[in-house]
C-alpha cells in the first residue's frame, strides 16, 4: 500500500512539494547543526537539519516539534525554516551524498506516525535517486552501530538494511517506509 492524497497527508511534508522535487537534479547538500566531524559512513548524526540544493529549488528537512507532536518539516522556502539563521556544513563529498550528487529524484517513500492528537505525521523520509540509490532521512541519532529514536535529532541512512530495522514504537513501519504515490 502506498501513501496518497487519500491518506490524509504527512503532516509537515506536502505531498504537492514532493511531487514538485521529483525531476529535480539533486546538486548539493548540507548539514545544519552542531559543526562536527562528519563521517564517511552510510549512517549519520544531523543535529538540526539537511538542507538540499536542486536545480530549480533549495529544500530542508528539519526536525519540528509542536507541543506534543514530534514529525519532520520539509521547507521548500528555505527563509522559512525554522534553522535558518544556522549555517550548513557541505558534505556532498561524503558517503552517503556522493554517490547522488548529479542523480535526479525519482520517488519518495515516508514513515509515519500518529499523534496525540489523532493527526498522522511523518517521521522519516525516504528519498529515491535515479542511479538506483536511496537515503532516508529521520528523526533519531546514532547510538554505537544501531539508531535510536530521538525526535530532536536527524540521522541520514543510506544503508537500506539499517532503514528497514530501524523502527519507532509507536510507527505502522519502518523508517524505510511505504512508496508515495506521486
Amino acid at each position: 500500500m502506498s501513501i496518497s492524497d487519500s491518506f490524509g497527508g504527512l503532516g509537515n511534508i506536502s505531498l504537492n512539494h514532493l511531487r514538485s522535487l521529483v525531476g529535480q537534479q539533486l546538486q548539493a547538500v548540507g548539514y545544519r547543526g552542531e559543526l562536527s566531524d562528519f563521517h564517511d559512513a552510510t549512517a549519520q548524526d544531523v543535529d538540526q537539519a539537511v538542507v538540499l540544493t536542486l536545480e530549480s529549488v533549495t529544500v530542508v528537512l528539519e526536525w519540528y516539534i509542536d507541543g506534543v507532536e514530534e514529525s519532520l518539516r520539509l521547507v521548500v522556502a528555505p527563509d522559512e525554516a525554522a534553522t535558518k539563521d544556522i549555517p550548513a556544513r557541505d558534505v556532498s563529498a561524503l558517503r552517503p551524498w556522493r554517490s547522488v550528487v548529479g542523480s535526479r529524484i525519482v520517488s519518495f517513500g515516508a514513515a509515519t506516525q500518529e499523534a496525540e492528537t489523532g493527526s498522522w505525521f511523518a517521521w522519516a523520509l525516504r528519498i529515491g535517486f535515479s542511479n538506483g540509490e536511496h537515503i532516508v532521512v529521520a528523526l533519531g541519532e546514532l547510538e554505537g552501530e544501531s539508531v535510536r529514536y530521538q525526535p530532536e535529532n536527524l540521522v541520514v541512512l543510506s544503508d537500506p538494511e539499517m532503514a528497514q530495522s530501524y523502527q519507532v514504537l509507536d510507527a505502522p513501519e519502518s523508517a524505510w517506509g511505504r512508496d508515495i504515490a506521486l
